[in-house]
């Protein structure tokens, strides 16, 4: 097993892309970490730098105390799982398996005894006189982690290695995949654009965006305590609301009314740098107020909206609607918001309900929130105003 170190890693390519900028980040022994972000954030170009792929530009990559920005991908001594399982065509499943383990001229008989335990864990001794064409996209991926599993490396890497199943696959390989890493304890790399793979599978997920880790913590961590707006509009489905609102004391203007501000949030309201700021709300947070009892509606906020549209899914009904006014966003506000990936402030809004509610679009309904339940961004740098969350590091 080992512990991976980036210690101010860069990506620069000649042609002057900085790929990776200022990376640092420690994965613990045995950790299971997923690079998380939109396409082109880098997790792809960062993985296969711990990989030995691409060269590191700057800074220092360290598996446990040792610096391997200049050791070759074959002696790093990990191990690689691809989207496109990169099996080959003319071999069976069982010499796939053991490809790796005759390259390293181990003896037969150890080569078939860990091949049968690989295999029986994975689900595969039915199939291990099968070539890949024989094969299913979920059977050959198994082969692939089989592949990778059977050397037993102190690293795994896994890019994107589920992208290619449908819907119900990914799911069940993801159980297999996290129950895998559990049972080996290796320490393990993975990235996904998905982030409800990154938030169901990693002990620690790390956010990405243009070369950039934006925030590392826990998945509770990161729903909970977002360090930025991008990070807030990216973690969760759906995603979280934003609106432009106004400070005055404890009390901030929106377009659902003034809101006075609870204990917990006035400390982080007076580090905003102007009197600008952009509000959150998960849609979660919203409640149907007909639904709330009458002694826990005056802990919170009771507003009118005018549905647009209905979603069902059987066991969440998504509403979407528009706020009955619109607190006018400033042009810092308005280009933080921007440059976090939130196009308009204000817009449209959407609660998730229970399916005890019965509305239709063009209904009006009362919504119901707590204001603990509100995230405040400062209007100027699209950074959260508490303290209490987990920064990148």
């Amino acid at each position: 097993m080992a512990t991976i170190t980036l210690d101010h890693v860069d990506k620069l390519y000649p042609n002057g892309y900085h790929a990776i900028t200022d990376a640092n980040l420690d994965i613990r022994d045995g950790e299971f970490v997923i690079l998380v972000g939109p396409s082109g954030c880098g997790k792809s170009t960062l993985l296969n730098m711990i990989a030995g792929l691409e060269d590191i530009t700057g800074g220092e990559l360290r598996f446990d105390d040792q610096v391997v920005n200049d050791l070759s991908a074959r002696d790093r001594d990990i191990a690689m799982v691809f989207q496109s399982y990169a099996l080959y065509p003319h071999m069976t499943v069982r010499e796939n398996i053991e490809f790796p383990l005759k390259l390293s001229r181990m003896p037969k008989s150890e080569i078939q005894d860990k091949v049968a335990e690989v295999s029986a864990s994975l689900g595969l001794d039915e199939y291990l006189d099968r070539k890949p064409a024989q094969l299913s996209g979920g059977q050959r991926q198994r082969v692939a982690m089989g592949r990778a599993i059977v050397r037993r490396p102190k690293v795994f890497l896994m890019d994107e290695p589920l992208s290619n199943l449908d819907a119900k696959l990914r799911v069940q390989m993801r159980a297999e995949i996290a129950r895998l890493q559990q049972g080996l304890g290796v320490t393990t790399v993975y990235v996904t654009h998905d982030q409800t793979e990154a938030m169901t599978l990693g002990d620690r997920v790390v956010v990405m965006r243009k070369g950039v880790i934006q925030q590392a913590g826990s998945p509770d961590e990161l729903y909970a305590s977002p360090t930025n707006l991008f990070v807030a509009s990216f973690i969760g489905s759906p995603s979280m609301n934003f609106m432009p609102g106004r400070l005055r004391g404890d009390v901030v203007s929106t377009g659902f009314g003034d809101i006075h501000l609870p204990e917990s949030l006035v400390d982080a309201a007076s580090r905003a740098t102007s009197e600008s700021v952009i509000l959150g709300l998960r849609p979660e947070a919203f409640e149907d107020a007909y639904l709330v009892a009458p002694e826990k509606r005056d802990q919170g906020m009771t507003i009118s909206a005018n549905l647009s549209l209905v979603e069902s899914t059987g066991a969440d009904r998504f509403v979407y609607f528009s706020p009955p006014e619109v607190e006018k966003p400033t042009d810092a506000a308005r280009e933080a918001a921007h440059e976090a990936g939130v196009d308009e402030l204000g817009g449209e809004l959407v609660a998730r309900l229970t399916n005890a509610t019965r509305v239709a679009g063009g209904d009006t309904m009362d919504l119901w929130f707590t204001p603990e339940s509100l995230y405040l961004f400062d209007g100027e740098t699209g950074e959260s105003l508490r303290t209490d969350e987990v920064r990148a590091q």
